[in-house]
């Protein structure tokens, strides 16, 4: 989009009730990429991406040789080149014989090196840059000599040193020289000889032109100079004392409960929707208390209560219900506390000898050429230094630049020697060098190489006459020094070890003070580097970037680095990754902190030394550099996902969830820890006798039903035997969660925890919550562990009461789907019976002819397909079977599908006509219907037994639907229920075709598979 269009647009959230605020364009801003409407779902979503000074719409900046552009005022691209682009630089406008002199430079006081009658010569330049002044020689009678007519150029600059005139001076010399011939002044001698010689003396002398020197000053010299306050992000200055501190203020982590009243009527209409109606939980703190009669945790409320109880908008429960089961709340959650949204670890204050060691660059901003760079502000050193200004809280500094046309300056001596003791870059050594021309735009970086405080500014190299009358100094801003647009982010990756998800990698980020596990795959630490308002740093500053460290805990409050090439690492500007672990290495449990140094790697930089600061701080290093890490923003995610929810609702989004939001405050470190966890048992527990218990760890299809009593789990939870340094967010808390419901945990072996109260599974949204999870309370995010349950439902009447109609969906349909059926007893055990309990559904053979019709019951579609006479056999019975699956999935993005024994009915044979079963005059001849040769011995129907049905998939149309084959749902007419269960469902119907060898030997498989 261009600028102009962004001015004029009017961005929303998707819901069309916020209008979203924009903000400010940098004045060089030409085009912008912009969020696209579907993403902006919050009133403070930021709909703008990236700015750019070019016209991104210009197909030229495709060209794979671009190296330097050219670009007007408006932005549109002029010239694209492989090359370098500068301006071009004259001092005549006939520079090859030097006349018409460009740019005159009025006000420079010109001086003689010499005295004369009168005084010292001198003038000064006037608006055409001339001058002129003439002296008289010296006597030289009867005699002749050399005479040197030096003249000098004095120019000015801003000088901004606190002790020093507020002016100093450069010179700029020409070399002259004069001829003194005295011969005509004394004769020879008083022959006629003599005063003849001397007559002819005087006529040489008269014949003689009055010669005019003269001397044409090229100005090719600029002098940098400036000033610069170190700040706070909140626009403060630090205060200079005699020691550079870092502070920290402890946080108020009070509880907090995710209702809010965005729009101000009274009625919490941000927070919790667990079940996805659109409406908020009502949420009330209380603690879980041991109800000894029922042997269960029972909720009870308080205001200061640790845990949250959860009650569903769509459900019947109440805090306010006079019945004490329907007083319970649908389930639990750990009670929230608020997060740190400040930043922490900033400088509180700095030493004058801290401050002094700030660094200064310049670059060249067309091609990032490093013009030249200063080490430290020092005084007096060539014309280049700087020094600190305790009053004002500043530091100055003052750098030259020379080019080529001030290489003739004999007060400089040498120009490389100069160039070179000025630490200028090698390329600028040499006069005939493409060296920096009026109208280039320089940028100016300061760093302090204590603190890692950084400042830049883009200025360009202005013209003399723009610094005002003799000034080779031109206005530079004030440059402020803030923490850097540093950000250290650390991702893991990680495989889920079981469930219905297992062999799935996930991808995932680690918050602040975050987790991760012994089992991921790679962990890496990302690190982003840019200007303060995202625009990108100079690659040849990497070479001068920051230090990062990788350290561990290796005593009560002591760090040690990590070995290999993380104990230090270069910071360089841009995006960079580093790999901290990689898959079976030896790195199990340890507490890890990643500290930044403002040194480069190449000067040793010193985390050793600690005392940051008062109280926590004391442990960390003595400096660091403060930098940006993500900090998990619970309300702004849940704002996010509601509002995504409404809008899917309504058709305007697809996909998933969004992704979580993160807050990028200042810390002094980025801290995260591995935990080991090992799951030795995941029980689902079917009935409240614990009769029937199914272990599903290992399971290949691991289901839950909400009807279950409980889900027992029994692990180790490890971490490292040492506890990590003082936290400077809230008081780590683990947490297992399944279905909404949290339950705290500790480190140790050997512990089992219990989820009961499994009935909110029908109700809440199970795309989000059907799976258990290990997380950290204020990163839940970032899972470390995850166990997911099946997705699709399956149900038929189990316990044989409902004859042929549709199941009711009871526990106990669930309880006998889950027993496992004995086998049958040997042959000297034949009496045993008891192998035929639970056997499942009883279907009847297909085999038979109930209407005598002379067509069994599995064939009576063929008469169907060739005569079209509904020729169904009224007297069979097909079994129907419920398939369910979330209706927070989109039925347009998933597909099914049903394993199970299948005879396809295409082939069925049809034989000539059977004669043999004649046996008198009545008996007629028949078709004689011959089953496929697979071991096929079910069906399954989009239709019941007496409904016209194709033999055909339902892939195709049909009404058959086959064994593993992936088919939509709208194949076989799903459709959203409507009593609360927010599922989707469909009926088929099981066709038998032979009898069971063993009692419920036959299995049916329902899988749902989700796809973008």
């Amino acid at each position: 989009m261009t600028r102009d269009d962004y001015l004029s647009a009017e961005f929303k959230t998707l819901d069309q009730q916020h209008v979203l605020q924009k903000p400010n364009l940098r004045p060089d801003t030409t085009a912008v990429v912009v969020r696209g409407q579907e993403t902006l779902l919050s009133k403070d979503d930021n709909p703008l991406l990236m700015e750019a000074p070019i016209n991104l719409f210009d197909a030229s900046l495709q060209s794979e040789e671009l190296r330097s552009m050219l670009i007007n005022k408006e932005g549109e691209t002029v010239k694209v080149t492989a090359l370098n682009i500068g301006y071009k630089a004259e001092y005549y406008k006939d520079p090859d014989n030097r006349k018409d002199p460009l740019g005159p430079v009025p006000g420079i006081v010109i001086q003689g090196g010499f005295y004369a009658l009168g005084g010292e010569p001198g003038d000064v330049t006037n608006n055409e840059g001339r001058y002129t002044f003439g002296y008289v020689m010296p006597p030289c009678p009867g005699f002749t000599f050399e005479y040197t007519t030096n003249i000098y150029a004095k120019l000015y600059y801003k000088n901004f040193h606190p002790r020093g005139a507020k002016f100093g001076t450069y010179h700029m010399m020409r070399q002259g020289w004069d001829f003194c011939d005295g011969l005509a002044d004394v004769a020879p001698g008083l022959t006629l000889g003599g005063l003849m010689a001397q007559v002819n003396a005087i006529a040489m002398r008269a014949a003689r032109a009055v010669p005019v020197a003269r001397n044409t000053f090229s100005i090719d010299v600029y002098m940098v100079t400036g000033q610069a306050v170190v700040a706070n992000p909140d626009g403060q200055s630090i205060e200079m004392t005699d020691k550079t501190e870092y502070g920290y203020e402890q946080p108020d982590f009070a509880t907090i409960i995710h209702n809010y009243d965005e729009n101000g009527d009274g009625t919490p209409d941000v927070g919790y929707d667990f079940d996805g109606d659109g409406k908020q939980e009502k949420i009330v703190l209380g603690n879980l208390v041991w109800n000894e009669e029922k042997q269960r945790d029972d909720f009870v409320t308080a205001g200061d209560g640790q845990y949250q109880g959860i009650y569903l908008s769509s459900g019947s429960r109440s805090p306010e219900a006079e019945d004490p089961e329907l007083k319970q709340p649908d389930f639990t959650r750990l009670r929230d506390r608020q997060a740190d949204f400040t930043h922490q670890g900033l400088l509180k204050t700095i030493s004058k000898e801290d401050l002094k060691k700030t660094d200064l660059y310049i670059f060249r901003e067309s091609n990032g050429q490093l013009v030249t760079e200063r080490r430290g502000m020092k005084t007096e050193e060539l014309f280049n230094d700087g020094d600190v200004d305790e009053e004002k809280k500043k530091i100055y500094y003052r750098v030259m630049i020379r080019g080529a046309m001030d290489a003739g300056n004999p007060l400089r001596g040498n120009f490389t020697d100069w160039q070179a003791k000025a630490k200028m870059n090698p390329e600028l050594y040499q006069r005939k060098a493409d060296h920096l021309r009026p109208g280039e735009n320089l940028r100016i970086i300061l760093i302090n190489r204590q603190t890692g405080y950084i400042g830049s500014l883009t200025t360009p190299l202005k013209n003399i006459n723009e610094g005002g009358y003799g000034a080779i100094s031109f206005p530079i801003a004030e440059i402020k020094m803030l923490p850097p647009n540093l950000s250290v982010r650390v991702e893991r990756r990680t495989t889920v070890e079981h469930g219905l998800t297992k062999d799935e990698e996930r991808h995932y980020q680690v918050g602040y003070e975050g987790g991760a596990t012994a089992n991921d795959n790679v962990i890496e630490i990302f690190t982003e580097w840019y200007e303060q308002d995202g625009r990108p740093l100079p690659e040849e500053l990497g070479e001068y970037g920051y230090t990062g460290r990788l350290a561990k805990i290796v005593a009560e409050n002591e760090l040690a680095p990590e070995g290999g090439d993380l104990a230090n690492f270069t910071i360089k500007p841009g995006k960079n990754r580093q790999v901290i672990r990689v898959k079976d290495e030896a790195i199990t449990r340890e507490h890890y902190y990643v500290h930044v140094h403002a040194e480069s790697k190449n000067n040793n930089p010193d985390f050793a030394t600690l005392g940051a600061g008062e109280g926590k701080l004391q442990y960390r290093p003595a400096h660091y550099v403060p930098f940006k890490v993500a900090v998990f923003d619970e309300k702004a995610t849940i704002i996010s996902r509601n509002a995504w929810r409404r809008a899917r609702e309504q058709g305007q989004v697809e996909g998933r969830f969004p992704l979580p939001v993160y807050r990028w405050l200042y810390r002094p470190e980025m801290q995260f820890s591995l935990f080991e966890l090992e799951m030795q048992r995941i029980t689902r527990v079917v009935d409240e006798e614990g009769n029937i218990s199914i272990q599903v760890l290992n399971s290949d299809r691991p289901e839950l039903s909400a009807g279950d009593n409980a889900v027992e789990l029994l692990f180790n939870l490890l971490a490292n035997d040492t506890a990590p340094l003082p936290l400077l967010g809230a008081e780590r808390e683990i947490i297992l969660s399944l279905g909404g419901a949290e339950i705290e945990i500790a480190i140790g072996s050997d512990q089992q925890v219990r989820f009961t109260s499994l009935t909110q599974l029908n109700q809440v949204d199970l795309h989000d919550y059907m799976v258990i999870a290990l997380y950290l309370n204020h990163d839940p995010e970032n899972l470390l562990w995850e166990f997911a349950f099946g997705l699709a439902d399956i149900d038929v009447d189990s316990d044989n009461n409902d004859g042929f109609n549709e199941p009711t969906l009871t526990t106990e349909e669930d309880k006998v789907e889950w027993r496992k059926p004995k086998e049958a007893p040997p042959p000297e055990n034949i009496g045993d019976t008891t192998h035929l309990k639970n056997p499942g559904k009883r279907s009847p053979s297909a085999a038979g002819d109930l209407d005598e019709d002379q067509i069994p019951v599995f064939a009576e579609f063929i008469q169907i397909d060739q005569s079209g006479d509904v020729g169904v056999d009224e007297a069979a019975s097909f079994i129907p079977v419920v398939l369910r699956f979330p209706a927070q999935l989109d039925p347009e993005k998933v597909q099914l599908m049903i394993k199970y024994e299948a005879s396809d009915p295409k082939e069925l044979k049809k034989l000539s006509k059977d004669t043999d079963h004649i046996k008198s005059e009545k008996d007629l001849p028949r078709d004689l219907y011959v089953m496929p040769s697979s071991e096929g011995r079910m069906r399954i129907w989009k239709k019941n037994v007496k409904a016209i049905r194709s033999r055909e998939s339902v892939k195709d149309g049909g009404d058959f639907v086959p064994h593993k084959i992936l088919f939509t749902p709208a194949s076989i007419g799903f459709v959203k229920e409507t009593d609360g269960q927010k599922m989707y469902k469909a009926t088929v119907y099981l066709e038998t075709l032979a009898t069971s060898k063993l009692a419920a030997d036959a299995e049916i498989i329902f899988e749902v598979r989700e796809f973008q």
